[in-house]
């Protein structure tokens, strides 16, 4: 039990740190972009296919105890987030915006990655190459290439 809760202050931290990083309203713009890439990626490698609401489902109930450890579960579910990436409906679900999608989304990233420094490296280019064929709509996000 103290290990969950050493771990849950490291989280805790890491993602104040990461926050601070963020302020800046291009920074908070590219965070949102990376944290939807990787949880949708991964999503994709766990499934290897597109997804519908069912298949969210699987996925969540697969992940969701270790979720429940790092982001309260009674305020923002993991199948909340995963609909939101994708953009599909979830009954009597909400939309995961603002600030929550960044907490939520780099919780998902961490329980749905067994070896985030690995995968993390195996999805950066495919990440390169997806902001590559998206660079009109970043820019008119206001990111620069």
């Amino acid at each position: 039990m103290a290990a969950k809760h050493r771990e849950l202050d490291e989280f805790v931290r890491l993602l104040e740190a990461l926050q601070a990083q963020v302020a800046e309203p291009k920074r908070v713009r590219w965070a949102v972009v990376y944290i939807h890439y990787v949880v949708e990626y991964r999503v994709h490698q766990i499934l290897g296919f597109k997804p519908g609401l069912e298949d969210l489902k699987g996925v969540a109930n697969q992940y969701s105890a270790e979720y429940a450890h790092i982001i309260n579960a009674g305020k923002i579910m993991l199948l909340d987030l995963l609909c939101t990436v994708f953009e599909i409906p979830n009954p009597g679900g909400e939309w995961i915006t603002g600030p929550e999608f960044g907490g939520a989304g780099a919780a998902a990233i961490g329980v749905m990655l067994d070896d985030p420094a690995q995968q993390l490296t195996v999805i950066r280019p495919h990440l390169a190459a997806w902001c590559s064929r998206y660079a009109n709509t970043l820019s008119e996000m206001g990111l620069p290439e």
